[in-house]
């Protein structure tokens, strides 16, 4: 089965769906999107001066809506309008809409239909349907229209949907976050997803159940759709309707998915004479329009009659040319004997509820959730009590996200299951109570864990337009996984990439088994069984940094020049390729520019030996490293710095000597090193070592030495170092980079 199963070449013709170089999937949305929303936005406008359009509840109504309705700020005549555009786009993509076709023409060809039927439409729209189509038609009906239909159909933007969804007054907000990017999720991370779920499920990919619990406009049950039909071709259809399944609190979203996989089938529903609005209808029966936060594990009491029910209604949808009139009759009788919300308790609605057809849960799970906070709520003792990472401590405050990794476990089937959640990084390094709950939790409930972990420079996994640092979760249940007591877990660098090397981005990604299982505290970003390996080492140390100065504390950049008899040390709050440390500002400072107000954590020392073999300590290349390892590539917390594995009693009498001495020839070597920048008018300083190899070698051999780690393990620092700054070895743009790593070796 997975032998079929794979990525795609490295050599693939350029996707509008994933980011390029020069160019993002917001921006290549937004040169069609943007005609889309006037279109809908125009429609949407002569519909609410009528009554509530009956072609719309016939058609799309929520009758298969059982749990959840319409928010208030998703009022009938905007999904009307959403549904008019997305009709006919899909038949002009299949080239059977004319390009001056009337929208009550597209109707009748989604209902194999008369255009006659809808002519109250045409009395609605009047004079603004001629606009509305001169709208869509601006936009080239082409394969990159194909490639970006999740995302033109998408009228909010995914990662802020549920803040607007619970409080409409953030929707200004976050309407000016769009304005600043739109944050999508690219083709090929959702690939990438759904590759390694398939793989390391290791069932046949057209039997298993897939559900996106924030399913937005269908992504991911694309890729997944695309993903099992290109190695194992067969209907399309037959797949959806029975295999792809989704959740999202809006149900303009959840309407939009179904467009998205009815495209993706259009030929099986063609060829089998049915008509696409029957077929948009039984895929809507896989999608639930609500906060899949209230959903609960699968009650083991849902299925039989419910799931048989929702198979005759399929099949009476798609066994003939279903009449229009019937259609919402149909589907609500998918709604019909169940339960109210109110009699499940604590408003929890179990998921086979949901879809009785998952009754022991879904084989695999793949998400994007939300990254926001989850915000005021009435059913808070509910959420408490049902998810492991939420205690009493927590709060309106609480992030999200979390709680969408624990779906990976509760939404999925115990004996055999596979689930991929790409997240913020910060699951791998937060030390706040809801996080390491969180990583706790993953332990207890076994499996396999994989993290890969990707940061936001030189290029970001979300594209240019949404910089955010990121981790993919993988979790993996077999067999004997559901009886071992504990979870195993892997891990993998922290991936640096440039726009010319995405493409072989998702196939360098190597995982690393951890030799313990300890990740409560965080999550290491580690390469291979030497980097594990010396990870392990380090972190049964009990030698700490902290024990070496008098006093550690926070100033501004400005008290690094001032004169003093203390010996101290500065270390910047950030880095990138390497952490500013330094003893005092060397360089000639001009008054007529203001320093950065960025704190520096100063560290007093009793003694000038002290403070310099701290120096070389924290210039090290094994600390960089180190900081790597346990941080998120670009702050410098103070927790950090007070956890290194060095202080004085780490060292003999000759260590201690010489690295005091390859201190003071460091920090002569950096006056010629200084990087002095300018951001927002104001100046700072930094002191780059990339350069100074002999000082750092001699250091790094020390501390190597000190802590019983290999000699050999030096070259995996060196190499670590170099391909972390310059990243991309054939990117002329990089060659001042690159440059640094040549001088001392006399390479250049």
């Amino acid at each position: 089965m997975t032998a079929a199963i794979r990525h795609a070449p490295a050599s693939e013709k350029r996707r509008a769906s994933v980011p390029q170089p020069g160019t993002t999937v917001a921006t290549s949305t937004e040169e069609r999107a943007s005609h889309f929303r006037a279109a809908a936005t125009q429609i949407g406008r002569a519909l609410r001066c009528a009554d509530k359009p009956a072609w719309f509840s016939a058609m799309f109504g929520a009758g298969a809506e059982r749990f959840a309705s319409a928010p208030a700020h998703e009022p009938v005549a905007e999904r009307a309008a959403w549904a008019l555009v997305a009709v006919r786009v899909l038949g002009r993509l299949a080239g059977v809409l004319a390009p001056d076709a009337s929208f009550a023409q597209s109707l009748a060809w989604f209902a194999h239909a008369d255009a006659r039927d809808f002519s109250s439409l045409a009395a609605q729209l009047d004079r603004d349907e001629p606009e509305a189509i001169r709208q869509i038609e601006s936009v080239r009906h082409d394969d990159d229209l194909r490639e970006l239909l999740p995302y033109v159909l998408d009228p909010h933007g995914p990662g802020s949907r549920l803040s607007v969804m619970r409080d409409p007054t953030t929707k200004k907000s976050r309407l000016a976050k769009r304005q600043n990017g739109v944050f999508y999720t690219p083709a090929d991370v959702a690939e990438y997803m759904a590759l390694e779920t398939l793989k390391n499920h290791g069932g046949v990919p057209t039997q298993l159940r897939c559900i996106d619990p924030a399913c937005g406009t269908g992504v991911f049950l694309r890729a997944m759709l695309r993903l099992v039909h290109a190695s194992q071709p067969g209907d399309r259809l037959d797949y959806a309707l029975g295999f792809l399944f989704g959740v999202d609190v809006s149900l303009l979203a959840v309407e939009a998915a179904c467009f998205v996989l009815l495209h993706d089938c259009l030929e099986n529903v063609t060829s089998r004479g049915l008509t696409p609005a029957s077929a948009w209808r039984a895929l809507r029966l896989n999608f639930a329009a609500m906060d899949v936060l209230c959903v609960g594990s699968p009650s083991g009491h849902a299925a039989g009659v419910a799931s048989e029910n929702r198979q005759h209604i399929r099949a009476t949808l798609l066994g003939s040319r279903c009449a229009l009139g019937a259609l919402a009759d149909l589907t609500a009788n998918a709604a019909s004997g169940s339960a109210p919300t109110s009699t499940f308790t604590h408003g929890i609605i179990p998921l086979d509820h949901l879809f009785p057809e998952a009754s022991a849960g879904f084989d695999l799970l793949l998400a994007n959730p939300p990254y926001a906070k989850i915000g005021l709520r009435e059913n808070w003792g509910a959420l408490s009590r049902q998810f492991d990472c939420l205690g009493p401590n927590a709060s309106c405050r609480s992030d999200i996200y979390p709680l969408f990794l624990e779906l990976t476990w509760r939404f999925t089937r115990a004996d055999s299951s596979a689930a991929a959640v790409v997240v913020p990084l910060s699951i791998a390094y937060h030390r706040g109570r809801q996080f390491t709950a969180c990583r706790r939790a993953m332990l207890d409930r076994g499996g396999y864990w994989r993290f890969a972990f990707f940061d936001r420079e030189p290029h970001a996994l979300f594209g240019e337009d949404v910089k955010t640092r990121n981790a993919i979760v993988f979790r993996f249940q077999d067999p004997l996984g559901s009886v071992r007591q504990r979870a195993r877990v892997a891990t993998g660098a922290l991936q640096k990439w440039t726009s010319r090397t995405r493409n072989r981005l998702f196939t360098g990604i190597d995982f690393t088994e951890l030799e313990g299982d300890c990740i409560a505290t965080g999550i290491p970003k580690l390469s291979g069984p030497l980097q594990a390996h010396v990870a392990g080492i380090l972190s049964r140390r009990e030698h700490r940094l902290a024990d070496a100065w008098t006093r550690l504390s926070t100033c501004l950049p400005a008290r690094a020049f001032d004169r003093s008899d203390t010996p101290r040390v500065f270390v910047g709050s950030t880095a990138y390729n390497f952490l500013n440390v330094f003893r005092s500002h060397m360089f000639r400072r001009t008054d007529r520019v203001a320093l950065s107000t960025n704190p520096l954590t100063a560290l007093t020392f009793e003694s000038e030996p002290l403070a310099w073999r701290a120096l070389a300590i924290l210039s090290s290349r094994l600390v960089f490293w180190w900081w790597h390892v346990h941080c998120d590539g670009f702050h410098v917390p103070r927790w950090f710095i007070e956890s290194i594995p060095f202080n004085e009693r780490s060292f003999n009498a000759v260590q201690k000597r010489r690295l005091a001495s390859m201190a003071v020839a460091l920090w002569t070597s950096l006056q010629d090193h200084i990087v002095v920048s300018l951001n927002g008018g104001r100046q700072s300083v930094a002191y780059r070592p990339l350069a100074c190899d002999m000082e750092r070698d001699e250091i790094d051999s020390i501390l190597l030495d000190a802590a019983g780690v290999e000699p050999s393990f030096a070259e995996e620092l060196r190499r670590f170092v170099r391909l972390n700054a310059v990243v991309d070895e054939h990117d002329v743009r990089r060659n001042v980079i690159r440059s640094h790593f040549q001088k001392e070796r006399g390479t250049a």
